[in-house]
């Protein structure tokens, strides 16, 4: 599964169900409901997401003044930074303090 990024996209239950994993709905307050934002979903078994792979989805972007959504099972420390740098917003479910470096380093010494 690859990077999903939907542009300009009317914030709602029906479009979040529609284009991310039912198990991130819940995380998005009804607050942002009515607001037309961007979606960056990252797939469900991919468990860390660094910056560089934010980079990599932000180049996908039409509309980067826009407000953007970004839905993973988690997000390294810098990741989050550069979302927030950004006009985003990074929706998670384990909020584990990774570094980019961390995961570099763990995904190098995966059998």
């Amino acid at each position: 599964m690859k990077v999903l990024v939907k542009c300009g996209i009317d914030c709602n239950y029906e479009n979040l169900k529609k284009y991310i994993p039912a198990r991130y709905v819940s995380l998005v307050s009804q607050s942002y409901y009515g607001e037309t934002v961007n979606f960056v979903c990252f797939p469900i078994d991919k468990h860390s997401i660094t910056s560089k792979e934010i980079l990599k989805a932000q180049k996908k972007i039409a509309t980067p003044e826009m407000k953007t959504f970004y839905f993973a099972h988690n997000f390294t420390l810098e990741a989050t930074q550069l979302i927030s740098d950004s006009n985003g917003i990074a929706f998670y479910e384990q909020d584990y303090p990774w570094t980019d470096e961390k995961v570099k380093h763990y995904r190098n010494h995966m059998p």
